[in-house]
């Protein structure tokens, strides 16, 4: 009885309910709207026949001065019906009813068209204001990273003079912690913000930005100048403008409700305080201390916290975990890309050539890739003898088993049983695959399933089925992929790489370097590191047999320790850093509500203009599913936000409402500017035909859109 109880709350606070408010929501939006038109309309003299509250079959109401108002059985916004007036029904000529939409004057018929984005406009205005008196929390605008190779690490800033002949009055590249008080001379109070002004830029824009950075006792202001670069766009699959900027976060665990972790002894909501003992105050502190880290376990000091930070806890509250590092690829400052040869070549920029003869003759122009060396060197590659760049683990081509950190509820890897911390020992035809055979036995296998077999707990489970699934058009399983760092099994030898000379094998044991007892991949790159410029000998077993491989001295790009890094928590998001809004003061209140305003109907221009540049893909787009799917997420983060939520959607509907396009509120705004300046309308017989052409363009575009957003809906509960 207890869990029926429990899962009709989950589903309720997870599905229903959210789903409930947005039909509220988008309700109240339109029923605002129509309320424009109706109150306009009645003040010019125009008879309203209907004003109906929700959608569908009269339930009830009452008629007054010719006019029905009744509530209908969906309550989804609401409609009103003026006499001579129709939005899709052909129009009729001769009408000569003196209190009819098409016998009033043009600046009436105007004023009554324009009402309904006005009103969405107002409701808008009015709702951020008393959001704004009531507070409300966003990202902040504080940088917590910044990527190696985009405008933000190479931006030139200009500090203000502060009395200091030490510092120095400029610099290159923003750092993690740096503030942003102002875009282009706007003030700046979230940090999603950044992030759109990028993404909906036109092409070749220039910023600036007004930053504080916090460095010790000293707190300088600079302007920062930088441009932007197209890159990833994380969750979707189109390359959008970025700065190259990621938002702060706090030391406090958040908690990733879709993914399944490996047991770390830590817990959600837990600060942390120190790390071997050195403080840390910010999350982005972090990087110097694993910076120096070199895969031994760490003493990470915890505390529960909660949301308001109290600091009257008990002592004993606080308590030390030991946490061994993740070992990692090296992807700061540059990135190590193996080539068929066997050569190893470090790059800070890894991207394909355009080549303007290839609409020409593509079938003999083979794909070249531009590798920016950390040298300030380039060298241009064919692709095909890239091996790898995906930032996995190779040690002088030796490369891990696969470890499953983590794994997403309800993919298949946790539908089929699999656990965090399971190793991958075979999967499909292939034993200890790569991450790259991984993904290629995925596409092989989606939908169709395959079995795989892990190590966990000690020995080798049974062989287990499972069925990749494509999510967001990649064939995965849902898992969180990592180097099993704590065997030192070899899962695969690189093709003409040092290991592949000195003849060691896939499935080798490696338990020497020299005389150096190893047991663990960090260990192995520990013992490599004390012995550079030595002859280095690798001792260990194969099978039931030992094996020992003789690599001699080590060329100087064979191994770095620089190619790997440490990362603490990989697995554990930390809460966002956010910072809360509220003006006590009215007229503060007002005018933020004004800016949120002006704001967002600014960036729904901006996104029609990247559309039709092409600087934003359509794939983008989304319909009432899509934006009925959007709405749900952000319900479950707290009425404060979904009502944020629904007022840039009232901004949003005004700007696409009044677009000059047949049907919509600026398609009649049209017909009247041409009334106005030809003298007279245009004939009954055109309006109707350019009405129903553009109703269906129209309703060809929501079909599509829909179809899209069906498609990601379906494919997310798969």
């Amino acid at each position: 009885m207890e869990l029926a109880v429990l899962t009709i709350q989950g589903v309720w606070g997870q599905y229903v309910g959210p789903l409930l408010m947005f039909a509220i929501g988008l309700g109240a939006v339109i029923f605002v709207h129509e309320l424009g038109h109706f109150i306009v309309a009645r003040w010019v003299g125009i008879h309203v026949e209907t004003f109906a509250l929700g959608v569908g079959p009269r339930l009830f109401g009452l008629r007054r001065g010719g006019t029905d108002y009744s509530v209908r059985l969906i309550p989804l916004g609401g409609y009103v019906k003026m006499a001579g007036q129709e939005d899709v029904a052909p129009l009729k000529e001769g009408d000569t009813d003196p209190g009819s939409f098409a016998n009033k004057t043009v600046g009436q018929r105007f004023a009554v068209i324009a009402a309904g984005v006005v009103m969405n406009v107002i409701f808008a205005s009015i709702v951020f204001v008393v959001i704004g008196l009531i507070g409300i929390q966003f990202p902040a605008p504080v940088i917590g990273g910044v990527e190696p190779g985009f405008p933000a690490a190479q931006a030139k800033i200009i500090w203000q003079d502060d009395g200091d002949p030490n510092t120095p009055d400029e610099s290159v590249g923003l750092k993690p912690g740096d503030r942003i008080l102002t875009l282009n001379g706007r003030r700046i109070h979230q940090f999603g913000k950044l992030q759109f002004a990028a993404i909906l830029a036109p092409r070749g824009r220039i910023f600036e930005m007004t930053i504080r950075r916090t460095a010790g006792d000293k707190t300088r202001v600079g302007t920062a100048t930088m441009g932007l670069i197209k890159g990833d766009h994380p969750g979707t699959e189109t390359k959008v403008f970025r700065f190259g900027i990621s938002p702060a976060t706090e030391p406090i665990f958040g908690v990733n409700e879709d993914v399944i972790v490996t047991e770390d002894g830590l817990n959600e909501g837990e600060r942390v305080l120190a790390v071997n003992d050195q403080p840390i105050e910010h999350a982005w502190d972090l990087r110097d201390i694993e910076a120096d880290l070199d895969g031994r376990p760490v003493t990470v000091t915890v505390r529960p916290t909660d949301d308001n930070e109290q600091e009257d806890q008990a002592p004993d509250a606080t308590r030390t975990v030991v946490v061994r590092p993740k070992l990692l690829a090296a992807n700061k400052p540059y990135r190590v890309v193996f080539l068929a040869d066997g050569s190893t070549v470090r790059a800070t920029s890894v991207k394909k050539v355009a080549d303007k003869d290839e609409k020409d003759d593509p079938s003999d122009k083979p794909s070249q890739v531009r590798l920016m060396l950390v040298d300030g060197g380039e060298r241009i590659v064919a692709e095909k003898d890239i091996v790898h760049t995906d930032r996995s683990i190779d040690v002088l081509g030796m490369a891990p088993r696969l470890l499953f950190e983590g794994l997403t509820k309800g993919h298949p890897a946790a539908k089929a049983g699999l656990k965090g911390g399971d190793v991958v020992v075979s999967y499909g035809d292939r034993s200890t695959p790569t991450l790259a055979e991984l993904r290629a036995i995925n596409r092989e296998f989606v939908d169709r399933g395959t079995q795989i077999v892990v190590f966990r707990n000690g020995r080798t489970q049974s062989p287990i089925d499972i069925r990749p699934r494509k999510k967001q058009g990649k064939p995965q399983i849902g898992a969180l992929v990592m180097s099993d760092q704590e065997h030192l099994v070899v899962a695969h030898v690189r093709k003409r790489s040092p290991a592949d000379a000195a003849g060691v094998a896939r499935g080798c044991i490696i338990e020497k370097v020299n005389d150096l007892p190893v047991a663990t991949w960090p260990e192995l790159i520990r013992a490599l590191t004390a012995l550079k410029g030595k002859p280095i000998t690798l001792h260990g077993r194969n099978g039931s047999q030992p094996f020992k491989a003789d690599f001699g001295i080590l060329a100087a790009g064979d191994f770095r320790p620089q190619d790997y890094r440490y990362k603490l928590f990989a697995t554990r998001p930390f809460r966002m850093l956010k910072t809360t809004i509220r003006n006590t003061n009215p007229l503060q209140a007002l005018a933020w509500g004004i800016e949120e305003v002006r704001y967002n109907v600014v960036m729904a221009y901006a996104n029609l203009r990247a559309l039709l540049q092409g600087t934003v893909s359509t794939k983008e787009l989304r319909g009432p599913i899509g934006i009925a799917d959007i709405a749900v997420q952000v319900a479950r983060q707290g009425a404060i936000r979904f009502v944020y939520f629904m007022s840039m959607i009232s901004v949003m509907l005004a700007v696409i409402n009044f677009l000059p396009l047949p049907v919509l509120d600026g398609g009649h705004a049209v017909f009247l500017l041409i009334e106005k300046i030809r003298g007279r309308p245009l004939s009954v017989k055109i309006m109707n035909a350019v009405q129903i052409g553009g109703l269906v363009l129209l309703l060809g575009l929501v079909l599509i859109v829909t179809w899209r957003d069906v498609e990601r809906v379906v494919e997310s509960f798969m």
